[in-house]
């Protein structure tokens, strides 16, 4: 799920500058913690004991979680990932200024009903949809294995082999059932591009376009330039983003 801020600036010399926004939450991802396993954590607490930052806050309280295992050479992210399958089954998602969420919590309702449409976007990406996965066990064999019934369903075969992954140990179907249901992220999109922006936020529920209406928004890109301010909002029908708690 993505957020985009970009502003397109005409300097009015055939010179044209453009300036996109990244949030401090992008710090998780860029940061690798030390490799251990962390024990009775929250969402905030394994976040916060991994990176400090007086920027990023976090939903609270979420479950306490007995042990999460950090590998090497992952981020914080991916630990706030492994907690999150764990504790729920949702995948984390940045709402607002810099807040890390798992849960939609109260949702803003969007109405699209009197905006200027530009465009109405309805596609299929199946480009890295995973159909048959596999972890190692210990030994030379691999007995854990996933499939994926949608990506049989349009004849694709993309097949992966993992080795055994010590985030995943406590249950590696677990972990397996993930990389399939990651690689579905975005395969069905529903959007639209409008003038304007009505300050949407990511899992906010979109009413008053036939094609959005009920569901929550998991892309928004705000483009700003001389022709003024055009806003595209998507929603995933895949395995996270549209999923209940």
């Amino acid at each position: 799920m993505d957020c985009i801020l970009q502003l397109d600036v005409d300097t009015g010399s055939g010179t044209a500058v453009r300036v996109s926004s990244r949030g401090y939450t992008l710090l998780l991802a860029q940061n690798e913690p030390y490799p251990r396993i962390n024990t009775n954590v929250t969402l905030k607490s394994l976040c916060q004991a991994n990176l400090t930052s007086a920027y990023i806050s976090y939903e609270d309280p979420t479950p306490v979680v007995g042990n999460i295992y950090i590998n090497e050479g992952s981020t914080v992210w991916e630990a706030a990932v492994a907690y999150c399958i764990k504790a729920t089954g949702l995948y984390p998602f940045v709402s607002g200024q810099n807040t890390v969420r798992m849960t939609a919590g109260t949702q803003r309702v969007i109405d699209y009903s009197g905006v200027k449409k530009l465009s109405i976007t309805s596609s299929l990406d199946s480009r890295y949809l995973l159909s048959d996965v596999y972890m190692k066990e210990l030994g030379d064999t691999y007995p854990y294995e996933a499939h994926d019934a949608s990506a049989a369903r349009m004849n694709i075969v993309r097949t992966r082999y993992y080795p055994l992954d010590m985030q995943w140990l406590y249950d590696p179907q677990v972990g397996l059932q993930h990389k399939l249901d990651y690689s579905n992220k975005g395969v069905r999109k529903v959007g639209m591009t409008y003038m304007g922006w009505l300050g949407e936020d990511l899992m906010g529920k979109a009413s008053g376009e036939s094609t959005l209406t009920g569901k929550k928004i998991n892309y928004v890109k705000v483009v700003g330039g001389r022709k003024g301010i055009t806003t595209t909002v998507m929603c995933y029908d895949d395995r996270y983003g549209q999923k209940e708690v």
